[in-house]
């Protein structure tokens, strides 16, 4: 969907694959410069865009390393301060989305045969001190990644370029894993969050890119 300040319609539809500007953000999830013409940004985006120099581009508002939205834009862009636009606004709507489910620190046993009742999962036999415990420590492994992907844009590129996050944002990550060991490492049934965090939203999920020095999960 298209929208425009200026017009009467409320926005036009357009297939992904009549974009290609389009398809190679939502593939790489990256910003695209491109063409500002038809056959690069779909008719409809290319006439409410009108490119003057020719040049369109596209931001991804990102949601849990999901591309949820792109905002488009041509003529005098200052592309760096674009991105952290939608940086920020991809940091908050994390934020203010509540966590998804984590994973259960074990197996749940497989239901017995003829039982109706639901056998009670490894999260639910969890005491409710320990499950805000796991809850406090998903928050702060989601918070603290996306501020890092956030403040830290240009870096986070470069590792990922060379496949080697951990090189890049050593001190970084260090500080992180100390803080989080230090918080939650004390609690027996703790899942490295941190670490499921740092593979998800940096590395979308390529441990390759993290690189060969990276210690590996705390717990």
């Amino acid at each position: 969907m298209v929208r425009s300040r200026g017009t009467a319609a409320t926005g036009q539809a357009f297939a992904v694959g009549s974009s290609p500007a389009m398809a190679s953000l939502l593939e790489t999830k990256e910003p695209v410069a491109a063409a500002g013409s038809p056959d690069q940004l779909s008719a409809p985006l290319a006439e409410t865009l009108a490119a003057p120099n020719g040049t369109a581009y596209l931001f991804p508002l990102k949601v849990r390393q999901e591309v949820v939205a792109a905002l488009a834009a041509a003529g005098t862009v200052h592309a760096g301060a674009m991105e952290c636009l939608c940086e920020a606004t991809s940091l908050k709507l994390e934020i203010l989305l509540p966590p998804p489910p984590p994973p259960a620190p074990a197996p749940a046993p497989a239901p017995r045969a003829r039982e109706a009742s639901r056998e009670p999962s490894a999260w639910d036999s969890l005491p409710p001190d320990v499950q805000r415990s796991h809850l406090q420590a998903q928050r702060f492994s989601r918070v603290k990644v996306a501020e890092l992907r956030l403040y830290q844009a240009d870096r986070v590129r470069d590792g990922r370029t060379r496949s080697d996050l951990y090189g890049v944002l050593r001190e970084e990550i260090d500080k992180l894993r100390g803080e989080y060991h230090k918080d939650f490492g004390a609690t027996p049934t703790m899942v490295d969050y941190l670490h499921l965090e740092l593979l998800r939203t940096l590395a979308h999920d390529d441990d390759r890119l993290l690189g060969a020095n990276y210690p590996g999960p705390l717990l």
